[in-house]
């Protein structure tokens, strides 16, 4: 969504935008002639697909398998979840008489951008944490099938029905994407959520205000292929840019060492991520314009209404939803938590605003965003091991 979004922004906002405008021209009427199109009718047997890279490690030297900016073996208890719509990577961790806790990723960053959150959660709250990478995303395969809600839920089922621990009721913690896939999922399965927390949610994004060019995408009007080229360039400028703060350590050599993605002290790298994930995984791309077009991020308020009437009724554990947001967010703006106040109502939200914090607040602001979940899970200074 941010990406696709940004990419268009990018081309209207170009000094060059006329000879940009022409470029995009010609590459459409390639584009249509050649139906480059890689979100055509999906075929109807669901186990065809594109697997992700995991059929690459076992060629990876011990060298480059300590390069991988998302290893598959960043959280302890991963496995290799089968299912008739291709392999899912999850994890499962923290103690087994923990809270239990189901977190879910945005559009872009597989699971490993809530690194320093899901060990917070484990360690300062002693919550037993079940993570798992979308479709299409990290390390999980990109069945061709609309990325729609009733794709998502079913994935969360299926991770929860395999999870060691009991997971047939749990908290459920949505990023951006993430987000609306909760509040869907939620307003089929009540019974299964104790409570809902919401990190930049998307779900009530307004559909009419996007601009002209990505609405064509949105509707499928634009050619894959072309669809894709803006997705992949802004990606790919994206992960060029430098992430502050996490320079790689010098050899005696002075060239780069590894970096460590397993070193908390330092910040997670989302650009080698990003690069990494569309260099590795030949089905990102499909699985990220489906979710685009498919997925619960627009204008989804009848599900938020009944979210809102479980909670009334009981049938969702707690009276509210937590939201948390980022002051300066432009991606998911405070507008939607005006929106999601007005059609649930105020008493069924309760929202933590981050001073001076953009949208990626759960990689960046994870012991804030910690400490409020911890709160709202457990009572303000009450959760265990906090203080």
């Amino acid at each position: 969504m941010e990406a696709l979004q940004q990419a268009i922004e990018t081309i209207l906002h170009h000094p060059q935008r006329n000879t940009l405008f022409a470029t995009a021209g010609a590459l459409t009427a390639l584009g249509t002639a050649l139906f480059l199109n890689p979100l055509k009718a999906p075929p109807t047997d669901v186990h065809d697909g594109i697997t992700s890279g995991r059929t690459q490690l076992s060629k990876l030297s011990d060298e480059e398998y300590s390069r991988l900016p998302y290893p598959p073996d960043i959280y302890p208890g991963g496995e290799w979840l089968d299912t008739p719509y291709g392999t899912i990577r999850t994890y499962e961790f923290g103690p087994k008489n923990g809270k239990k806790v189901l977190f879910v990723h945005g559009i872009s960053t597989p699971s490993i951008v809530a690194r320093d959150l899901i060990w917070d959660l484990v360690e300062k709250g002693g919550c037993r944490v079940l993570i798992f990478d979308l479709f299409g995303r990290g390390w999980s395969d990109t069945p061709y099938l609309p990325h729609d809600s009733r794709l998502y839920t079913s994935q969360i089922l299926l991770v929860t029905r395999a999870a060691k621990a009991d997971f047939s009721r749990f908290s459920i913690i949505g990023y951006s994407l993430g987000g609306g896939i909760a509040m869907s999922f939620a307003s089929y399965f009540p019974k299964m959520i104790e409570d809902i927390t919401l990190l930049a949610p998307a779900g009530l994004l307004r559909s009419t205000r996007i601009g002209l060019f990505t609405r064509l995408a949105y509707v499928g009007m634009l050619p894959g292929g072309i669809e894709e080229l803006l997705v992949r360039a802004r990606v790919w400028f994206r992960a060029s840019g430098a992430n502050e703060g996490a320079e790689s350590a010098k050899g005696s050599d002075g060239n780069a060492m590894p970096y460590d993605v397993r070193d908390r002290t330092k910040p997670i790298d989302i650009p080698a991520i990003m690069k990494w994930q569309t260099s590795t995984h030949q089905g990102f791309f499909y699985s990220f314009a489906s979710s685009f077009r498919h997925s619960p991020i627009y204008d989804r308020d009848e599900e938020w209404i009944k979210v809102a009437n479980y909670l009334k009724r009981g049938e969702i554990g707690g009276k509210k939803v937590l939201m948390v947001m980022g002051e300066v967010d432009t991606v998911v703006d405070l507008g939607t938590l005006e929106i999601a106040k007005k059609i649930m109502g105020e008493d069924r939200v309760k929202s933590v605003i981050l001073k001076g914090v953009e949208h990626d607040l759960v990689a960046k602001n994870a012991p804030q965003v910690a400490e409020a979940i911890l709160d709202f899970y457990f009572g303000e200074g009450r959760h265990r091991k906090y203080y």
